[in-house]
């Protein structure tokens, strides 16, 4: 996208849009509506909702920054709709190996947006439990805290 843009300034986006989807052979009308959704995610996120996301979860780690509330805005029905939409692009590009493996492209990106949302939303759990590992409400696994080097917070896994 932003290299045609940057090279052909004014090509309308729609046709770049296009271009794009194309690449992806069969499954070009499940990968549009995959973005779609995403745009919408994005399209929602205002000024406001940001500013109220920091302000309930304190002001980002600068280590973590969007980490910190990543959970708000990818919540689990906003990436299992995501999930679901992607999965018809597989069935669509199934027997293309190209289009197979865009679409496997975009698994990736969202099975580790999915990573960073449960990240998120384990970080913010475990400064609610203040993890120990006394509580019968969390435990650590027992590696986190074998590999746990002195003076770092454990951010906790919740078994």
């Amino acid at each position: 996208m932003l290299g045609r843009l940057q090279t052909q300034p004014r090509r309308p986006v729609g046709e770049i849009l296009e271009e794009y989807y194309g690449g992806f052979g069969r499954a070009k009308d499940a990968v549009r509506k995959y973005f779609q959704h995403w745009e919408a995610v994005s399209d929602a996120m205002t000024d406001a909702s940001i500013a109220e996301a920091v302000a309930s979860h304190g002001n980002p780690n600068p280590t973590f920054g969007f980490l910190v509330y990543a959970h708000t805005i990818f919540t689990p029905g906003v990436m299992s709709k995501g999930r679901a939409l992607l999965a018809k692009a597989q069935v669509a590009a199934k027997g293309d190996p190209i289009a197979e493996e865009r679409v496997a492209f975009l698994e990736r990106g969202l099975r580790r947006a999915e990573c960073a949302s449960c990240l998120s939303r384990l970080q913010r759990e475990s400064e609610r439990f203040h993890l120990s590992g006394r509580g019968e409400e969390t435990r650590l696994l027992p590696a986190k805290r074998r590999h746990k080097r002195p003076g770092q917070r454990i951010v906790g896994v919740l078994v």
